[in-house]
């Protein structure tokens, strides 16, 4: 049996277009510029990459891109009237641009005028039903709205707003939002989690024990039925914080069912799994944690192979600079994979096998996902 064996599941790197955006006399300077607030953008530098942006955008005011772009950093950073205005320029040039509406709905959101983030949401989920992040947002302002009502502020008679109008409404918003002392409830909960994690940071992460050899660990017990030996393991999950915002908890029991749902082939002959939980540590064959601290680069978990620890990333850092949860089916096929080398599978080179040793994770809430 391999012990201590690290397993590296490759993630994609940050994506911003960083490919030439601009052609005119002027687009040298401004292409250069761009890949250099591009790269600090990667590393959560979003002040420094809005004061590239600016520059410029005082030769192309109206370029998308750079809006979009400008508008997610101002986000990150929370200086959410100027995001909205941002990406309230670029909806009024494509009003079907779906980071510019979920942007807005962000915005909008992190103020609390949820109905006003409803809308944006919902133009983005009808848009684009099948996006992940269209549909969270979507189902946080329809559970917000619910759980805390409040009185919308009132907006211009406007149909349709110019962009200095919208200025007005989001100064306006901002004035009453002040003066309410409004409950928020953020629409994306990322950087609560990663705080949840960080208070407490030994008891969420298997750091030190990932590191050392798991022959201390008690092998799987084996059981024989109708001719099929079965390796029985006992695994210990680690508690999470509460009050985290995905079901990242219930991605180790579809795992563990679709494990036990294969078959085997042994020296032996047939062979199968089966888990069983357990409270005690020293009783269990495969610890399981989640975590959010970065593993490594390009590394989505961690698993012994055979028996062990097994660390599944909940979010990285690699979608927009900031931490970023991963949706549920993303951490659920990492948790699958690291659970399979804790059973003593290796790596496939069939693309489709889970045991297939890189993948591209989905996001939960990042706007550049």
């Amino acid at each position: 049996m391999k012990i201590c064996v690290i397993i590296i599941f490759v993630a994609f790197m940050l994506f911003i277009q960083v490919t030439p955006i601009f052609a005119d006399e002027k687009s040298d300077k401004a292409n250069a510029m761009y890949a250099d607030a591009a790269k600090h953008f990667a590393k959560g530098k979003y002040r420094e990459a809005v004061v590239l942006y600016d520059k410029i955008l005082q030769n192309y005011p109206n370029n998308i891109t750079v809006l979009k772009m400008k508008g997610v950093a101002e986000s990150n950073l929370g200086y959410h009237q100027k995001s909205l205005v941002n990406f309230y320029k670029v909806y009024q040039k494509d009003p079907k641009d779906v980071v510019s509406l979920l942007g807005l709905g962000v915005g909008f959101g992190n103020f609390g005028e949820y109905l006003e983030a409803k809308k944006y949401f919902d133009t983005a989920y009808n848009l684009h039903p099948n996006s992940t992040v269209a549909k969270n947002y979507k189902e946080f302002a329809d559970k917000t709205i619910k759980k805390y009502p409040y009185k919308p502020t009132e907006k211009p008679k406007k149909t349709e707003m110019d962009t200095k109008t919208f200025e007005s409404y989001v100064r306006k918003v901002s004035s009453t939002v002040s003066k309410e002392k409004r409950y928020i409830e953020y629409p994306n909960p990322s950087f609560d989690v990663i705080k949840k994690f960080l208070r407490d940071y030994e008891k969420w992460n298997f750091e030190q024990q990932i590191k050392t050899d798991s022959s201390a660990f008690p092998n799987p017990t084996v059981t024989q039925n109708n001719n099929t030996y079965v390796l029985n393991y006992k695994v210990f999950v680690n508690k999470q914080p509460t009050g985290l915002p995905l079901d990242h908890v219930g991605t180790l029991n579809n795992s563990t069912k679709y494990w036990e749902s294969q078959a085997f082939n042994s020296n032996k002959g047939k062979a199968a799994v089966k888990f069983s939980s357990t409270d005690t540590k020293a009783e269990a064959s495969i610890w399981v944690t989640w975590t959010v601290r970065k593993l490594g680069e390009g590394v989505l978990g961690h698993a012994h192979v055979g028996k062990g620890v097994v660390e599944v990333a909940l979010g990285d850092y690699n979608c927009d600079g900031s931490f970023q949860l991963y949706d549920v089916n993303s951490v659920e096929k990492i948790m699958r994979h690291e659970l399979g080398h804790s059973i003593g599978l290796g790596h496939s080179e069939d693309t489709s096998s889970i045991m297939y040793p890189s993948m591209k994770p989905k996001y939960a809430y990042c706007l550049l996902n």
